[in-house]
Formats: structure tokens, sequence, C-alpha cells
């Protein structure tokens, strides 16, 4: 960004504009929270400039932004963005009873009700029954109903179960494998999950990463692939293939063996159907 991105600058995952008092977007895993409010004919130029560069994102239009918080922690953010997308969705079903010819309002509000389900998705809410039976099926009566009796922590549950430190490491795998994450931490990992190795395929870089901050070109992981297949044809399963700077020496019915790393197969397998992948001799017997 050159030009009025001179006024544009970055604190941790956050881009701001002019000062501290507007941040214009936040980047969270292969999603970005998008601050569409307004403020000055300056700032949305920022703006303008901003939503160009993020288009091959996942991209969310929100109110606020967690500006020094995890979003995953921050109830205000949460609240103050569903509570908003929600009274939108209510505004533009006002104005589609006095206009119904209107289509366009039909689908904002459809897209209102997408963002609430990305976002719970996305930051692992837990919505209490009342709000997750409206997400199901939402419609004009059961929302202005649900606004009439809605009080603050109606949304969510305030007291999640407390989880194990299996279920958290699992949960943020998931969430890492899904693009919501750029890093998994093992520093709080159970003892026989530290060694194992997980995939994800990055489809804005084109490569395959690994959660142990690996990156390779998806050619080169291609060709490991189909070396790999070939010692399963062949029943050889002590084997020496080169990868980057590693090698493969083990294959098991379970688990592939890359130096001090294990994959699990069905990780391997996963990100070899998400990209087409197949080997003659195993496609021919399946």
């Amino acid at each position: 960004m050159e030009g009025h991105a001179s006024h544009l600058f970055f604190d941790g995952n956050t881009i701001f504009s002019y000062g501290m008092h507007f941040p214009i977007a936040t980047i969270f895993g292969h999603v970005v929270f998008f601050n569409h409010s307004k403020y000055s004919v300056t700032t949305s130029c920022h703006q303008s400039l901003v939503r160009n560069e993020i288009k091959h994102k996942q991209v969310i239009p929100v109110e606020v932004l967690p500006v020094d918080r995890d979003p995953r922690h921050d109830r205000s953010f949460q609240e103050r963005n569903v509570e908003y997308w929600l009274k939108e969705m209510k505004a533009c079903w006002q104005q589609l009873a006095q206009h119904p010819k209107r289509r366009s309002l039909e689908q904002k509000i459809r897209a209102y009700a997408d963002y609430i389900r990305q976002f719970i998705q996305l930051l692992g809410i837990i919505p209490t029954k009342s709000f997750a039976a409206l997400l199901e099926a939402v419609d004009a009566k059961k929302l202005s109903v649900f606004l009439r009796r809605e009080v603050k922590g109606r949304l969510f549950t305030t007291a999640p179960k407390a989880l194990s430190l299996k279920q958290h490491f699992l949960r943020q795998l998931a969430a890492w494998e899904k693009g919501f994450l750029p890093v998994v931490s093992y520093s709080a990992c159970p003892e026989e999950l530290a060694d194992i190795a997980y995939l994800r395929f990055n489809d804005l870089t084109n490569r395959i990463e690994t959660s142990k901050e690996i990156q390779m070109p998806v050619a080169l992981a291609y060709r490991c692939w189909r070396s790999i297949q070939e010692h399963i044809a062949r029943k050889q399963y002590v084997c020496d293939i080169p990868l980057l700077s590693y090698h493969v020496s083990k294959i098991t019915a379970t688990h592939i063996i890359i130096n001090c790393h294990t994959i699990p197969v069905r990780q391997v397998n996963k990100i070899a159907q998400q990209l087409g992948w197949q080997y003659p001799e195993t496609a021919a017997n399946t």
C-alpha cells in the first residue's frame, strides 16, 4: 500500500488509520475482521485500500474490533457484534414489510445470519439454547420475540465447561486446520501428542503446512506422497525418501515417520483427497 497508506500502521494483528482511535481490520488466521464503521473521508479511503488487499481472504465485517485481546476470549467484542447483526436483521425485516419487492433486503438478512454462524463457529462460542434455536431457523417473528426478551449475557453460555489439556489442544488444532489460527502452540500439549505433526493445505500460498510450522510446495509434497505409495505397493516400509531437509524413514499402517516427526496416515490421506491425488495402483485396488 502506498500514498494514503503512509498513515496506516500495524500494531500486532490490527491495522489502524492515523491513530489507535480507529482500527480498520484485525487478522485472525485466514480470517479478517473488517471494521465497516464510518469515521472520515480519509479513513474511508484507508478502508478501501485495506479491503482491496484482503479480498483473497475470508472477510467478516464487524461493528467493533478486538484490539487488545484474543477475540476468542473477548466477550464484549463477541456480544456487541452479534447484537449489532441481530438488530440489523430486524431493521431489514421491518423495511421488507414496507417494501416486499426489495430482494436486496432478503440478501442482507441472509448475510447477517451467515456472519453470526461463521462468527460463532470461528471463535468456538457456545450459544444459549434459545439463541441456538433462533439460529437454526431465523424468521422475523422469532427474532422480534428474542430481541424483546434478550438481556445481557443471554446470547452465550456464561460458564463453559473446563477443558482438559488434551481437549484444549485438540480444539486449538481443529481451529488451526480450518485456517483460523496461524500456528499451533505445543507449550501445553499432552505428552502423547507432542511428537505428532498435523497437516493442512493453505490455498492462499498453495503450500502444505504442518502444525510444527514447516511449509512445503504442493508439487514437492506430491512427489514425496507418490514415493510413499510406491514403497507401500512394494511392501517396503523402511525407506529413505527425501523431503526438504528431512527424510521419510518408516511407514506403518497408522503413521509416517519423518525424522523426529510422526504424521498420522489419516492426515496424509486427508490432504491427498482434498487435492485430488491418486496413485494408479491404489486407485485400481479400491
